[in-house]
């Protein structure tokens, strides 16, 4: 079995495995507000109780902040990747055609 043959099996598969786990992207980094936001998050939660508990808590709240604010502010990102590759084969097929117009291949890189 091929790696790809491997994939197609994995992202067919009926199972739920749990949601994926959280990963921090470094491209958050890049953007202007980020910093300011994370702080601001990190300083919003109050908890009571124990501290390993309430440093838990605290985790999950900017876990839960970060992710609104990545599909907010990078929007759907899984999505943006299809539409610009399924825009990419429909000018190759013209392209195939022999009818690429300088705007299309312009638009294609």
């Amino acid at each position: 079995m091929d790696i790809g043959s491997l994939v197609d099996c994995l992202d067919t598969n009926p199972f739920k495995w749990g949601p994926p786990p959280f990963r921090f992207e470094n491209m958050w980094l890049q953007h202007p507000s980020f910093k300011e936001c994370f702080s601001s998050w990190w300083r919003e939660f109050e908890g009571n109780g124990w501290e390993g508990h309430k440093f838990m808590r605290k985790l999950q709240f900017v876990k839960a902040k970060l992710k609104d604010w990545n599909k907010n502010t990078f929007g759907m990102l899984k999505e943006r990747k299809k539409s610009i590759l399924d825009e990419i084969a429909n000018i190759d097929a013209i392209e195939q055609e022999g009818v690429l117009s300088s705007d299309l291949s312009a638009q294609r890189v």
